[in-house]
């Protein structure tokens, strides 16, 4: 009876909340003799009408089919951006909310051995998106479910711990931005990381599937989704996302990013980013500020920009010139001020 009343408590919890996952990454650190330490880590957004994530998750892995690796949640880090304005991202402000990273470990992990020449896979699968999200189908599986995944390759040097990422996960995009950092780490020198984009929340059963006008390459506003737009590409070697957007639904837009760690022309390692980025597109205009220069006082004659009196040894000269801007910075709906003085004798 117990069993069945608590049963109907967690039904009604999970249905009247979600969690809101915006993505995340596996990654590990080898100790030597094929033992390994594995991270998860987990983005949510952190609004209080969205659940707190399990204690405890598990990982699938090709390593040992049939069992889990199991990893205890370490600490919760609000990553939240601290800006002000209605485009904040910091879990004081009501909408849009700002993001949690979840962190796991395992215990010590012993593999069986090499990997095989496809490598070996370790996935973790969690629900829900949030519904605000632009650029993929949500309200329904595969698509509402964030898939993340990493591969392990052979190496002839013998086990290797993983880049990792490392850059704060809780970014935004606005319409005088151009770029997004997805910047990774390897605590090999020796190493050479290669950034390129990949579908998000795929595997082979559930493929990613994205609306109208966005693809894996073009994650985010481009000239297919609107002819405004400028392209959508990946730099290589840093991972910077550059775009240029002029036209955008606001909300949330998925994208995944692969790093894959190389040495000596071997392939040891392919960790995978899942990431939700919100995006206000919302036209931002600002006037030049006006400057003037009141000559009434001054015995000063104009030509031009030019300003010219007539002195004589003994004289002293004293100038101001000041300017202000009071737009209204549309970025963020509140006064811009500037001012700007020169003095001088």
């Amino acid at each position: 009876m117990r069993k069945f009343l608590l049963l109907g408590i967690l039904v009604f919890s999970t249905s009247s909340f979600a969690s809101h996952i915006f993505g995340g990454n596996i990654t590990w650190k080898c100790l030597g003799n094929n033992q390994y330490i594995f991270k998860i880590d987990l983005y949510k957004d952190c609004s209080p009408n969205t659940v707190w994530l399990l204690d405890t998750v598990s990982l699938r892995s090709t390593a040992l089919p049939g069992q889990k690796i199991y990893a205890d949640r370490d600490t919760i880090l609000d990553m939240s951006l601290k800006c002000n304005g209605p485009n904040s991202l910091g879990c004081n402000q009501p909408s849009p909310s700002g993001v949690d990273l979840y962190r796991y470990f395992t215990d010590t992990i012993t593999l069986p051995g090499a990997p095989p020449a496809q490598g070996w896979l370790f996935s973790y699968s969690i629900c829900c998106k949030s519904g605000a999200t632009v650029n993929v189908q949500t309200n329904g599986r595969p698509q509402g479910v964030t898939f993340i995944r990493s591969t392990m390759f052979p190496s002839t040097s013998g086990c290797e711990s993983s880049p990792y990422f490392d850059f704060n996960p809780a970014q935004q995009i606005i319409s005088t931005t151009n770029s997004l950092s997805t910047l990774g780490s390897t605590a090999n020198p020796a190493d050479s990381l290669y950034y390129r984009f990949v579908a998000p929340n795929y595997d082979a059963n559930n493929p990613s599937i994205f609306l109208f006008g966005y693809n894996a390459n073009n994650p985010f506003p481009n000239p297919t989704s609107n002819a405004l737009n400028g392209p959508v590409s990946i730099n290589h070697f840093n991972g910077l996302i550059d775009f240029d957007i002029k036209q955008g639904t606001p909300g949330y837009y998925y994208y995944a990013v692969s790093i894959e760690q190389w040495r000596d022309n071997q392939l040891l390692s392919e960790i995978v980013l899942d990431n939700s980025v919100l995006g206000d597109f919302t036209p931002v205009n600002n006037n030049a500020p006006s400057v003037a220069i009141d000559t009434s006082i001054y015995n000063l004659v104009r030509s031009g920009d030019f300003y010219q009196v007539n002195v004589v040894e003994g004289d002293t000269i004293e100038f101001v010139i000041e300017a202000t801007d009071a737009d209204i910075d549309t970025a963020t709906n509140q006064n811009q001020m500037i001012d700007f003085g020169a003095y001088g004798y």
